[in-house]
């Protein structure tokens, strides 16, 4: 009898055990629990959420290999950290107007999304919310008092333009960090502050659309610790008006240097760069530092294709003067284009800060750091309180 009772007990506890726990229903592929969904199991290309469902979980959908489209139905209120992460094959998603958050690296590496819409109900995109979506083109971001958070669309190299709209008071570190394909973004009035990288590595940042006046521009605290936000700073701001008189351009500051070359002073024309500091560093024309090398063990040529607008320079090769070294055909501070350029060094691409300046015939002029030169092309850079600045061309550079 004992043991007819004990088998009974038994059995009733295994069937207890199947059943689901309270609150949760299994749908299908969908593991659904008082409203959440907590995890897709299926593997259809094309996914409708059901019905009912008011959160999607963290993870819930991530790392789907063949999923290419979602719809996620009104009544979902938050999507939750890495709920679609690394699903590499979504190109669309459609988010409802119910919807207010969006978290942590929620589409996180979905390289193949092309767009996103997020409604205007969204108060939250949680930090690397569309990180590395490589494939994303466009934004269209709500309009309210939403605050983009870091690294929200970190390394997006698809995105060209950027506008955001009205409402936004901060952006966040790294929001748009290597999105290096960027060359224009527009920036609201409502803007207060720019955290540091903000817009860090955007290379081919050259305009910036702002809502406001000059005065409201000057007033927005951007972090640019460590040149974080170089290329923010260095690009053309065009305000409100549109005017020409409305827009502020990047200045290089003019100076005469004196440098000391192998014991011997030479002046060069040089342009600075200012920080928000006031600290500046000096950047000298190419071709300048190629004339007063010549002849030396660090003598390098210098050419430039037009075709394919690259410089080219070769170390050991004495360098051929046009006649436009030593001197520039303008004068005084001058407008410039800014940021990191790639110089092909002995048949070697090698990247580094540089400056353009335009004369009034449209001919460029490269200026670079020249401790940069310096490390690119073997002679040491020095600072004394008796020479000043020192170039040694028979010695290789150090720090």
């Amino acid at each position: 009898m004992k043991k007819k009772l004990f088998a009974l007990v038994l059995a009733l506890v295994l069937c207890l055990g199947l059943l689901p726990a309270a609150g949760a229903a299994y749908m299908g592929d969908f593991d659904i629990k008082d409203g959440v969904l907590r995890s897709y199991f299926g593997g259809d290309s094309e996914l409708t959420i059901p019905a009912g469902v008011t959160k999607i979980g963290p993870y819930a959908v991530s790392n789907r290999p063949n999923l290419t489209s979602v719809t996620i139905p009104s009544g979902v209120t938050s999507i939750e950290e890495g709920a679609f992460r690394s699903c590499e094959k979504l190109v669309s998603v459609t988010i409802p107007t119910s919807v207010t958050a969006i978290g942590t690296r929620a589409f996180n590496d979905c390289t193949s999304l092309t767009s996103i819409t997020i409604p205007s109900s969204v108060r939250t995109i949680g930090v690397g919310a569309f990180q590395r979506c490589t494939g994303l083109t466009s934004v269209n971001l709500p309009g309210n008092n939403a605050k983009l958070l870091s690294g929200a669309f970190e390394d997006c190299t698809g995105l060209t333009s950027v506008t955001i709209p009205e409402g936004y008071t901060n952006i966040g570190e790294g929001a748009f960090m290597g999105c290096t394909n960027l060359t224009r973004v527009t920036i609201p009035a409502s803007v207060t502050s720019i955290d540091s990288s903000a817009f860090g590595d955007c290379v081919r940042l050259t305009d910036v659309y702002y809502g406001g006046s000059k005065a409201q521009w000057s007033a927005i605290v951007v972090d640019n610790r460590a040149a974080g936000n170089r290329y923010l700073v260095d690009a053309a701001v065009h305000f409100d008006s549109g005017s020409p008189a409305e827009t502020q351009r990047p200045m290089a500051l003019a100076s005469t240097q004196s440098v000391t070359v192998d014991g011997k002073k030479v002046e060069f024309q040089m342009y600075a760069l200012t920080d928000a500091s006031g600290n500046g560093t000096n950047y000298i024309k190419l071709r300048d530092m190629a004339y007063v090398l010549n002849g030396t063990k660090a003598q390098f040529s210098v050419g430039y294709d037009n075709a394919t607008k690259s410089i080219s320079v070769t170390t050991g090769h004495s360098y051929q003067a046009g006649g436009t070294e030593m001197k520039t055909p303008f004068s005084g501070d001058r407008t410039y284009t800014g940021g990191t350029q790639t110089v092909q060094i002995d048949g070697k691409a090698v990247s580094m800060e540089a400056i353009t300046l335009v004369d009034d015939n449209g001919g460029g002029y490269n200026y670079f750091k020249l401790r940069d030169l310096g490390a690119a092309l073997g002679f040491n850079v020095g600072w004394s309180k008796t020479q000043g600045v020192f170039i040694e061309s028979d010695k290789p550079y150090t720090k």
